[in-house]
């Protein structure tokens, strides 16, 4: 599953220029353009002289009789690599065979470039985020959002950009981008509804989970019969009929998002709250945006923005939860994209702005290589200073729990190396950490005289489990490793574990020169967050400096019996 989360990661980000290039495409067309006129399609411009010097107007009918579903995207979308040719009755009923060509149109209204804009906003936003989710949280909640990202892409102009392939190929390209950019992403909103933030529950949980997702499968195949065989892609024989999955969807999706809000309650509903608004406006958006394209409704050029804007309310809502309420435990990830873009910008910046300085004040001379030569080598030296400079202040302003809990940690570290009893070193892993990092549980194994690890001090156990035998697979696991284990992913369970929240999340070792003298267990948050990378490497650190601490205390231990027995008078 992690290669699979990392090759879809890349997969979404592929799509970033994808989605950069529909302005572009907006400046190019067939050469002219067609539109359904009750039963008929119609030329309604012309753009390319060359054809209006061929008799092409206005009016002219299209005959669409056998032309594939490439022909079909090409002749309403610059049509890209391949050319074609289509059969034009004019006015007094004579035919022209008139051949498309990719040609400059006139410049697009300025909803469409509003739409344009915004929709690159939101499509970077959703894109970037969805990668970030397939990269940490591969799963079936990261292939929903993932599918429902793909809906900032648009359908004709991301199918032109294969146009190089031959028919039969791009026909059924065509079916397959329309599928998962068109009608995968509304129905996908209900999958995410359904597993967002954890899957449902309870004996009826997965059994509502596999019908809904199986009905959801059955309409994306209907969709792709329906793109395959329509009359044109704009042409539906009922446009309310043709939009219902679509209307279906969102009312399962509110019906869903507002059932699983109210059975949530404190901090849950908190955090859900702005993931559920956010999903019902995005798909309202996409609701409108479909009924205005099969022709239900008109929306004006300003509405038809809003509505764009509206789908991407859904990433920008939990971009925002998992800022500031950690409801996917995604900072990690986050953290890295931020300081690294912003690196990046400004190393960007910086050299260009070098440059122009150069080329201003010294010209084009060996002088002003030289400078931008020594000041490339000067930013080179100084990236590792600049990176823990900006890394920090991404952590303060938009990590800063997690910052002041790094802080206290280190504190806590430095202090066991002054700790002269176990039990102090104990609740420094239990005690201190459940204090600092929000832990709702953790527990101390060590061994024991009876060859067991027996619990020497816990938070959240009560009555469970109180020593693990030596043949246990937890011990053996950490004995043959000998560095953190995440309990899920090694698949060590045990009924005598606490549940829920205070279920143990990883297990870290207590080793000092390969001697394994316990383990600790450390749980979730209280709200249900992983740990993330950053803060187990922390607590690998904290458990560390408590194996020295009980090494030392032990040491010291016998130096004192040593000192008492010499001090006992000499057997005679």
């Amino acid at each position: 599953m992690k290669w699979f989360g990392r090759i879809a990661a890349i997969a979404m980000l592929l799509c970033i220029p994808v989605s950069l290039a529909f302005p572009y495409l907006l400046l190019y067309g067939p050469g002219f353009r067609v539109a359904r006129d009750g039963d008929r399609q119609v030329v309604t411009r012309v753009d390319d002289p060359a054809l209006k010097r061929m008799g092409l107007r206005a009016g002219d009918l299209v005959d669409l009789r056998g032309m594939s579903v490439g022909d079909r995207v090409r002749l309403l979308s610059p049509p890209m690599f391949r050319p074609f040719s289509v059969t034009v009755t004019d006015r007094v009923g004579r035919q022209l065979i008139v051949p498309t060509t990719a040609v400059a149109v006139s410049a697009p209204r300025a909803d469409l470039i509003a739409n344009a804009i915004v929709a690159e906003a939101a499509a970077v936003v959703a894109l970037i985020l969805a990668a970030i989710i397939f990269w940490r949280r591969p799963g079936a909640i990261a292939i929903a959002y993932g599918s429902y990202a793909l809906g900032f892409l648009y359908a004709l102009p991301t199918s032109s950009l294969l146009g190089f392939l031959p028919e039969p190929l791009f026909s059924a390209a065509v079916v397959v981008v329309v599928l998962l950019v068109a009608t995968l992403p509304q129905l996908a909103l209900v999958a995410f509804a359904l597993r967002f933030p954890r899957p449902l529950d309870g004996a009826r949980g997965p059994l509502v989970t596999r019908t809904v997702d199986a009905i959801l499968v059955a309409l994306c195949i209907l969709a792709a019969f329906r793109t395959a065989f329509a009359p044109t892609l704009r042409d539906v024989s009922d446009p309310w009929l043709d939009t219902a999955p679509v209307l279906a969807a969102t009312v399962a999706l509110v019906i869903i998002v507002l059932v699983r809000y109210a059975r949530t309650r404190g901090d849950d509903r908190r955090r859900l709250g702005w993931v559920a608004v956010g999903s019902i406006l995005s798909a309202i958006g996409y609701l409108f945006l479909n009924l205005d394209i099969v022709g239900s409704i008109d929306l004006p050029g300003w509405l038809n923005t809003v509505a764009v804007a509206l789908t991407a309310a859904l990433p920008i809502a939990l971009a925002y939860a998992i800022l500031r309420h950690r409801v996917l435990d995604l900072g990690f990830a986050i953290n890295r994209t931020l300081v690294y873009s912003v690196i990046t910008a400004t190393l960007v910046v910086a050299v260009g702005l070098v440059d122009w300085l150069s080329g201003k004040i010294l010209g084009n001379t060996h002088v002003s290589a030289a400078v931008e030569a020594a000041a490339t080598v000067a930013l080179g030296v100084a990236l590792s200073w600049f990176h823990g400079r900006v890394e920090r202040g991404v952590d303060r302003v938009l990590f800063r729990r997690r910052y002041v809990a790094a802080n206290r940690i280190q504190s806590r570290i430095a202090a066991l190396g002054f700790a002269t009893t176990t039990e102090a070193v104990d609740q420094a892993m239990v005690a201190e950490v459940i204090d600092v990092m929000g832990i709702a549980s953790a527990a101390v194994f060590r061994r024991g005289s009876n060859a067991a690890f027996v619990r020497s001090a816990a938070a959240g156990w009560d009555a469970c489990a109180s020593e693990f035998s030596v043949d246990h697979l937890l011990p053996r696991t950490l004995r043959a490793h000998e560095r953190p284990v995440v309990l899920a992913d090694a698949g060590v369970r045990d009924d005598r574990f606490p549940a829920g929240s205070a279920r143990p999340d990883v297990a870290i070792p207590i080793v000092v020169r390969h001697e394994f003298l316990g383990f600790v267990l450390y749980g979730h948050r209280a709200e249900e967050a992983s740990l993330d990378p950053e803060e187990t490497d922390l607590l690998v650190r904290l458990v560390a400096a408590a194996a020295l601490a009980y090494d030392a205390i032990d040491a010291a231990d016998w130096r004192r019996r040593a000192i008492e027995l010499q001090r006992l008078p000499a057997l005679g």
